[in-house]
């Protein structure tokens, strides 16, 4: 039985939908320190100990703001995304 590329679309969503794909290793982040500051790196591009605070605490404040996970949500809630659920917990993890 040969199938119409609308019946394959219905079964496999990745034919109409972008995927996205994630890695937890690849999200970054970057603290800009204020000028005159102590947060500071050396030679290597190795930061020193204020500099590593200041990101510690850019990275609680973003896990406070958990809206930037909005776009993520409302699929969620739309179409039952359990993956992407998943996604958000990971993200929010400690």
């Amino acid at each position: 039985m040969a199938y119409s590329p609308a019946s394959q679309a219905a079964q496999n969503p990745l034919l109409t939908k972008q995927a996205i794909i994630v890695l937890r290793e690849e999200l970054e982040y970057f603290a800009i320190p204020p000028r005159g500051g102590s947060e500071q790196t050396d030679a290597q591009g190795n930061a020193n100990e204020a500099m590593l605070e200041l990101k510690r605490l850019c990275g609680q404040n973003l896990l406070e703001k958990k809206t930037i996970f909005t776009a993520l949500q409302r699929n969620v809630n739309k179409e039952n995304n359990v993956a992407e659920q998943h996604l958000i917990d990971m993200l929010c993890q400690r």
